[in-house]
């Protein structure tokens, strides 16, 4: 089994307690990201790609959004259809839609990516970006890349991508313009670097 086979069928094995967990973060770490992002949407289409559960979703949804969620994990695009969202199973890799986006939600999934494939990834979100979009993501800072064990979560094995601010900065093309930056801590172990962007126009 591959790395990332692995790790969506931990979340698949997981996927209510990942829920949880992720609905928690939302409420004690995410909410300022979140209202920011609201705050630059051009339009109300978001798309919320690596969905989870579709926590962050709803959210969006309750402020008058119309999220489409988009997750490789059965399991969890299964909790956000009983959230009464639209949800498609798919990898960031090939997901592909009819229209483009005012907003792009990528809340800790890009760090999921080996580094080799975050450009490609990076380019293909862009393709479904309108112009003067926003987009939004979150990784773990650090160095390296590896696949990682959790004590709460029996069996599980999930691959990481670490990154420094500036090196994670470095794979944006220059039609990105960063709105703003933070670093969250969310444990002794854990730091997130938070980054919303706007595309510029054409």
């Amino acid at each position: 089994m591959d790395e990332r086979t692995e790790t969506i069928a931990s979340y698949d094995a997981h996927a209510e307690r990942f829920d949880e967990r992720f609905e928690r973060h939302l409420r004690e770490f995410g909410m300022a990201h979140a209202d920011a992002f609201l705050d630059v949407l051009p339009g109300r289409l978001v798309l919320d790609i690596g969905s989870g559960g579709g926590n962050h979703a709803a959210y969006f949804a309750s402020k008058g959004c119309k999220p489409v969620c988009a997750d490789p994990s059965e399991a969890m695009v299964r909790l956000c259809l009983r959230r009464k969202l639209r949800a498609v199973r798919s990898s960031l890799e090939s997901f592909a839609w009819v229209v483009k986006f005012h907003g792009i939600w990528a809340n800790a999934c890009l760090l999921h990516l080996p580094k080799t494939d975050l450009p490609a990834a990076l380019a293909r979100l862009d393709r479904h970006l309108v112009a003067g979009g926003a987009f939004a993501c979150s990784v773990k800072e650090g160095e390296g890349e590896r696949l990682e064990t959790h004590e709460r979560f029996p069996g599980a094995r999930r691959f990481f991508s670490y990154y420094a601010d500036a090196d994670f900065r470095a794979f944006f093309p220059p039609g990105f313009e960063l709105l703003s930056f933070e670093r969250t801590p969310t444990s002794e172990r854990t730091i997130f670097l938070k980054y919303l962007f706007r595309k510029r126009a054409d």
